[in-house]
């Protein structure tokens, strides 16, 4: 994730590289936890894997404008599903660091964005508003 932001704001293209970083960070994450046996295929993650389809489809036809607004409506459909299920299992254990070196990269992204426009900081500010969210039940736990 961290390389992702950096190259992308060495390029100066901001939101849509980080957007499509992310995408695979996020993927590669999910065949980690198939992997290990932390997670099922259910219909919730075949609809986001097809609305992500659907992003990479939209940037093809329609433009990056288009591809990031799907995008951050499939990542932000992603970030309630994982805050939900961390609610109800939080395991401090597992996710708190990652949560919390995703939020420190989106805030980064966030900071870092050329403008305030919806394609630089929609993605990163809506990952900085899920994943603070996400993050407090592992934080009650930890310190349990």
């Amino acid at each position: 994730m961290f390389a992702t932001i950096e190259a992308s704001l060495k390029k100066g293209g901001g939101g849509y590289q980080i957007l499509f970083g992310s995408a695979i960070c996020s993927f590669l994450m999910f065949i980690i936890l198939l992997y290990q046996k932390r997670n099922t295929l259910k219909w919730l993650e075949v609809m986001i894997i097809i609305l992500i389809m659907i992003s990479g489809g939209a940037w093809v036809i329609e433009g990056p404008y288009e591809a990031v607004v799907l995008g951050v409506v499939s990542e932000s459909i992603v970030g309630i599903y994982l805050a939900i299920k961390t609610f109800l299992n939080p395991v401090a254990k597992y996710n708190l660091v990652g949560y919390s070196f995703f939020l420190a990269a989106s805030i980064i992204a966030t900071c870092d964005a050329k403008d305030w426009s919806w394609p630089e900081v929609g993605y990163s500010l809506s990952e900085v508003i899920i994943t603070s969210i996400t993050i407090i039940p592992l934080l009650r736990k930890w310190r349990e």
